[in-house]
C-alpha cells in the first residue's frame, strides 16, 4: 500500500484548491497516490491533514473557515469560495465581544487538542468554549449561589458612604 500522503497532499490542494479533508483524502485514495492501514482511511488521512496544517508542518496550505475547514495554497486569493469563507470567519468573529488571552495548564491544552484531533471542534477555541459551557453546566448550582453573594457585595458597596 502507498503511503506519504504529506509528501503529495501540497500538490493535491494546488490542483483543487478549496476542498475539505476528507475529500482530498478520498481523492488520494481513490487515485492510489496514499494509502492507510487504518479501518477508516479517509478519516485517518483527513485528520492528519488538519493536524499538519494546524500544527504548521505543512508548508504552502493555509485552512479557511469554519468546519469543515477548506484547503488552500497561500498564495491562492482569486476564489469565491475563499471570499465567502472569509466573510463567514468575519460574521462569526462580529458576535463575540469578550476577547481574552489566556495562559492555560498543559492538560487542558491537551484536551482542547485530542477534540479538534477528533473533528469534535474545528478549532482550540470552539473546544475551550464547550469545555467551559460543560463546566459552567456542571456547577450551575454554585454559581448561582456565587452570582448572589456577588450580588449582596454589590448592594454592601453602594452603601458604604464616602
Amino acid at each position: 500500500m502507498k503511503k506519504g500522503f504529506k509528501k503529495i497532499i501540497l500538490d493535491l490542494v494546488r490542483e483543487n484548491p478549496g476542498l475539505t479533508a476528507k475529500e482530498y483524502a478520498k481523492v488520494a485514495l481513490d487515485r492510489g497516490l496514499s494509502g492507510s492501514d487504518s479501518k477508516d482511511p479517509v478519516f485517518s488521512l483527513a485528520t492528519t491533514l488538519m493536524k499538519e496544517v494546524r500544527e504548521e508542518r505543512i508548508p504552502g496550505i493555509k485552512a479557511v473557515g469554519r468546519r469543515p475547514l477548506r484547503f488552500y495554497p497561500d498564495d491562492y486569493t482569486s476564489s469565491e469560495q475563499m471570499k465567502k469563507a472569509d466573510d463567514i470567519v468575519k460574521k462569526i468573529l462580529s458576535n463575540w465581544d469578550k476577547p481574552i488571552t489566556i495562559l492555560l495548564p498543559a492538560d487542558i491544552a491537551q484536551a482542547m487538542d485530542m477534540l479538534v484531533e477528533v473533528s469534535k471542534f474545528g478549532n482550540r477555541g470552539e473546544a475551550l468554549i464547550w469545555l467551559a459551557r460543560e463546566g459552567i453546566r456542571a456547577k450551575n448550582i454554585e454559581l448561582t449561589q456565587v452570582k448572589k453573594v456577588v450580588e449582596q457585595i454589590k448592594l454592601l458597596k453602594q452603601s458604604v458612604p464616602v
